[in-house]
């Protein structure tokens, strides 16, 4: 199973996400949100798969797909989702 890794998105807006892999191919999208003036956690499911250094990551019902490969601590890729858009990402293992 995959460690917990912290994701730093490479384009804007640029903010922190965090991608917990959980047992059986599940994962949890974690990112900070600013709704009056507080900023709350928003988690949203999804589910990976990984074959060899390949892995495929799949968040809230497909609303976005990305593509990586494992290097070492780090996972790279790229992503897209429903509204066309498409970004370059990378993981970084959490400490």
């Amino acid at each position: 199973m995959l460690p917990n890794f912290t994701s730093f998105v490479k384009q804007p807006p640029g903010r922190r996400i965090v991608i917990k892999f959980l047992k059986e191919g599940h994962l949890q999208h974690i990112i900070d949100v600013l709704e009056d003036r507080v900023t709350t956690p928003l988690i949203v499911k999804g589910r990976w798969k990984q074959s060899g250094n390949n892995v495929q990551l799949v968040v809230g019902n497909s609303y976005s797909v990305l593509q990586g490969m494992v290097e070492g601590d780090i996972i790279k890729g790229e992503g897209n989702n429903q509204e066309g858009l498409s970004w370059k990402w990378t993981l970084f293992k959490k400490e």
